[in-house]
């Protein structure tokens, strides 16, 4: 006997899609809701800004043997490695290397090694502590916290909330076979490019500008409401949506979640982070230069444009996370031009307002229907707290999504396309015992 009610997909970020992808090999009907007027969440292209696509949202592969890393191999895109970047650091009005730290100071050399996790790892704690009061109780000079600063925003938040023994336990499952192996894909392709070149075959069953707003599970099926009132009945359910939209409520669960699975997820974190992207009449910088830290506003500025022939190559873009990011894109924008200025004038001067043409900032905590940018690690024992938020209900809804992975991939895309495998093995499974698929 075979389903004939659909699996209902919410959301059709790239969870959302490898769960309808694995769901189409079986030959199991689905339908895809999308809250916005585009296919992909957080893996998003700003296309006119730059005379090449920059990426608003998940920009690098993490992990040798990551399932983002697979789907880069099965389309032979070229992987550039991130330790071929030039890193340099702006320490008292001058610009050195990474290989070059000690000459700005013992104290700089030893916050790199910490942040670059030789140290981090080696931190033994009765009790957790956040990053900040640790280096505090340590008596590290103050010249040196934006670098401890900035390691706390790679992972979605201040140094004030990052719990040391939390990304310990990251890297504990993330194992050390898969070393720090961070890559970006070559142009011309992008992310976007990559998701569309395995899922573009679903982009025309997606129905989009359709958020939902209520679950109910029944006996044999679900129903789900979306905005609009429209009532659509299935075998089952996958919500794919951010760990902010189910935290503040906007689906309404029938009945209402287990307690445990409340307690879980009130146990989980998601801030506000994003990129301001700043385009140059010219290239100033060279055509070395990969990323620019340093003790500004923003404390970590790439070059997206590295790639690209130097006459391309004339975008800078700022890494903004929770409150920094909400009070940039606030300001006025004369004001946001002077913040920019204040910061990129630090390390070339005068040059930065003379060439200055334009700038863009992306805040995915704006974004009504995502709210933040990626779960963030401020409680230990998070994966305990994962997993029960992930167990299915009654075989009947299952949750997918970066936020859930307890595999050291949380924040990342293969955290979000391993998950959407174990919501369907599961489902699939369920159905397998019924009788109403074949395995």
């Amino acid at each position: 006997m075979e389903s004939k009610k659909p699996v209902i997909i919410i959301g059709a970020g790239i969870s959302g899609l490898h769960a309808a992808h694995e769901l189409e090999l079986k030959k199991i009907p689905f339908v895809i809701l999308e809250a916005q007027d585009y296919v992909g969440g957080r893996i998003k292209s700003l296309d006119g800004f730059a005379e090449f696509p920059l990426s608003e949202g998940a920009e690098e592969i993490h992990g040798f043997k990551s399932s983002h890393r697979e789907l880069a191999n099965e389309f032979g895109v070229q992987l550039v490695p991130q330790e071929n970047l030039d890193r340099h650091f702006f320490i008292n009005g001058k610009a050195y290397k990474e290989e070059e730290l000690e000459l700005a100071g013992k104290e700089f050399k030893e916050a790199n090694d910490f942040v670059a996790l030789e140290g981090f790892m080696d931190v033994k704690l009765t009790e957790d502590m956040t990053l900040k009061n640790y280096i505090i109780s340590k008596q590290i000079p103050k010249e040196a916290w934006f670098m401890y600063e900035l390691f706390a925003q790679w992972f979605g938040c201040s140094w004030e909330e990052l719990s040391i023994k939390s990304v310990q336990e990251i890297f504990s499952l993330l194992g050390t076979d898969d070393g720090d192996t961070d890559v970006e894909v070559r142009p011309p392709w992008t992310n976007a490019d990559l998701m569309k070149a395995k899922y573009g075959y679903l982009y025309d069953k997606v129905q989009l500008k359709t958020p939902v707003t209520k679950i109910e599970l029944l006996k044999d099926g679900v129903k789900v409401w979306t905005e609009s009132g429209t009532v659509i009945e299935g075998d089952s359910v996958i919500v794919t949506v951010p760990l902010s939209i189910i935290k503040k409520g906007l689906i309404e669960f029938v009945p209402p979640l287990p307690k445990e699975k409340v307690e879980a997820m009130n146990n989980l974190h998601m801030r506000s982070g994003g990129k301001v992207f700043v385009k140059f009449k010219k290239n100033f910088w060279g055509s070395d230069l990969g990323t620019m830290y340093l003790d500004g506003f923003v404390k970590i500025w790439s070059v997206p444009g590295h790639l690209f022939p130097i006459e391309k190559n004339r975008i800078l873009s700022g890494y903004l996370i929770d409150k920094e990011c909400e009070e940039l894109y606030r300001m006025p924008l004369e004001k946001q031009k002077e913040t920019i200025f204040a910061d990129l004038e630090k390390v070339w001067g005068s040059v930065v307002r003379e060439m200055y043409e334009d700038h863009y900032i992306s805040n995915w905590g704006a974004n009504k229907h995502i709210q933040g940018a990626y779960s963030c690690p401020l409680t230990p024992g998070e994966w305990i707290s994962k997993t029960i938020l992930r167990k299915n209900i009654e075989g009947r809804v299952f949750f997918s999504g970066e936020h859930l992975d307890v595999k050291g991939y949380s924040q990342t895309v293969s955290g979000s396309i391993d998950t959407a495998k174990l919501a369907v093995e599961e489902l699939i499974q369920r159905m397998s015992e019924e009788g109403t698929v074949a395995v």
